[in-house]
């Protein structure tokens, strides 16, 4: 799972020299396709199913793209040239902070901002289910017949929290301040900067939409586990202690008229009391 493996050079089916640049170079691609013409994937033979085909790999494209990214944030290469081999260098260095920043710049823009997963309404319509089912089929018998297009949608864009909230990762992360001590990437800036991203909406007049009300459930969830959990070092409970403190002081100081959104707020300051509740009791 994406959040263990350190090398952010090292992933497999990748040969490349750049892989946070193929990365960008994908995540444009599919940005592109994903503003096409989905009709024309299209045909007399196989009918509607190949769009939602062609729907399925473009959004896994992009979710897949995106945890590659988070291996460069508390990044470390492994080296595995020999005592004595020319121009030696060390078994362990850490990526550059600047890199790392890059990399998690990346992810936010494109998978955690509001209009980062976006396409057309008009797609769902042409997607068709295959009604197939044999070895080589994902027709999701037994579940549901149209396109699960908010669970995919969702799944992607976890793939990348999830590898950011890692405790492994977070654990190099803090490892890497003292590989590499001049202006260090840091938990407080990794945890600061994607509440930030996840929460953008919140000043003003808000309203949050259905997608962006479901990733902020998972984040303060998320937020959770690492505070009362103890797989994560104590700098990273510091700091998701930190994050849901900023969370509750935002949501009390604000008011949305929209229905939706509205609960949405109510809800989550509430999940937000109760864990640092327990987090209180429990010290």
């Amino acid at each position: 799972p994406m959040g263990y493996g350190m090398d952010p050079l090292c992933s497999t089916d990748d040969i490349g020299a750049d892989p946070l640049l193929f990365v960008k170079d994908r995540l444009v691609l599919v940005d592109r396709i994903m503003k096409g013409d989905w009709s024309k994937f299209a045909n007399e033979t196989d009918g509607w199913v190949p769009v939602t085909a062609a729907v399925s790999r473009t959004l896994n494209a992009k979710g897949y793209s995106l945890s590659l990214a988070s291996k460069w944030v508390g990044g470390v290469y492994a080296n595995r040239n020999h005592k004595g081999d020319a121009d030696e260098k060390p078994p362990s260095q850490a990526v550059d902070p600047n890199r790392q920043r890059e990399a998690l710049a990346t992810i936010l823009a494109e998978g955690m901002a509001p209009d980062s997963w976006q396409i057309d309404p008009k797609v769902l319509a042409q997607m068709a289910p295959s009604r197939w089912s044999h070895w080589g089929s994902n027709d999701r018998s037994g579940t549901r017949v149209d396109f699960p297009m908010v669970e995919h949608f969702l799944s992607n864009q976890r793939r990348s929290l999830t590898a950011l909230m890692n405790p492994q990762l977070q654990r190099r992360v803090l490892d890497n301040e003292l590989r590499a001590p001049e202006d260090p990437f840091t938990l407080a800036e990794l945890y600061t900067k994607v509440s930030e991203a996840l929460f953008v909406e919140l000043q003003g007049e808000v309203s949050v939409s259905m997608l962006r009300r479901e990733m902020q459930t998972q984040y303060v969830k998320l937020l959770r586990s690492v505070l009362l959990g103890s797989a994560h070092p104590e700098e990273a409970r510091t700091q998701a202690f930190g994050s849901l403190v900023v969370l509750r002081q935002r949501l009390e100081s604000l008011n949305s008229a929209n229905l939706a959104t509205s609960a949405h707020m109510q809800r989550l300051n509430q999940m937000i009391k109760s864990t640092l509740d327990a987090y209180t009791q429990a010290r």
